[in-house]
């Protein structure tokens, strides 16, 4: 799919309401630093994450001579292919499927985001134990950059992947992990070939909220930032814990917080 058409399965998905217009990424000081000063998002590779179980899958399919040939055809480097065409064993076949997979999913560059900005468990694994921020990203106003937007599955069992049939399905090994992960509720972009560095337009960032225990410093640190650049436009808001249960609550900076 051309990149255009990519934006515009975007934009309807989200008019129609398959894809949120919000998402939300939870960072570091220093990393929030960075994407500030230049408006360049990480693509990371699948073996960069923490989760050693990313980008795992079941292969399935019962190699039959008809898969064996089309899979040669379209993998095999020519010189290899006379020698390869007679009878493979399965499971040299199935060795050289796998590797052909895992070569293509650590290509994929991928940028996480999060559907909510006030899980406790994201802010102090991602946000450096509250004393970073949450960035809220509106989708809409760089549909490049998100184009390629897909949900996370979250499951008991491996993504079953027949990689002779559904080679293009690649992109879905990369949005299945397991249930334990489901707090997240995660959404990626995923970039084929794309593993390094990418832009977002700064008009996509709206809103910047501070974790409870960011310092008065840091914070002048980020605003000053953000009054130098006129492309951004931000609202920041202040988190803070409530007093009575296990919830963040989330207020316009300027607006005195009180527990509930």
């Amino acid at each position: 799919m051309v990149e255009k058409d990519r934006e515009k399965v975007l934009r309807n998905g989200i008019e129609e309401g398959f894809y949120p217009r919000y998402l939300y990424n939870y960072w570091s000081f220093k990393s929030a630093i960075r994407f500030l000063k230049d408006n360049t998002i990480k693509y990371s590779s699948c073996d960069e994450f923490n989760d050693p179980f990313e980008g795992t899958f079941c292969l399935i399919g019962d190699i039959s001579k008809k898969e064996r040939s089309e899979f040669i055809k379209r993998f095999v480097p020519p010189f290899q292919k006379d020698k390869l065409l007679g009878t493979i064993p399965y499971d040299t076949l199935k060795a050289l499927m796998t590797k052909v997979i895992k070569e293509s999913v650590r290509c994929v560059g991928i940028f996480c985001m999060a559907e909510k900005n006030d899980n406790l468990l994201m802010w102090a694994h991602y946000a450096h134990e509250h004393e970073g921020v949450c960035l809220k990203f509106d989708l809409l106003k760089d549909t490049k950059a998100f184009s390629s937007l897909h949900k996370v599955v979250y499951t008991t069992d491996y993504l079953n992947f027949n990689f002779v049939t559904d080679y293009f399905r690649v992109n879905d090994i990369l949005v299945h992990k397991s249930v334990d992960w489901m707090y997240e509720k995660e959404y990626r972009i995923l970039k084929l070939n794309g593993v390094g560095l990418g832009r977002v337009n700064p008009e996509a960032l709206v809103e910047i909220d501070f974790g409870c225990r960011m310092s008065k410093e840091n914070k002048q640190v980020i605003k000053s930032l953000i009054s130098s650049n006129p492309n951004y436009s931000i609202q920041f808001k202040q988190t803070a814990m409530h007093s009575n249960d296990y919830n963040i609550l989330i207020c316009d900076e300027n607006v005195k917080m009180y527990a509930v």
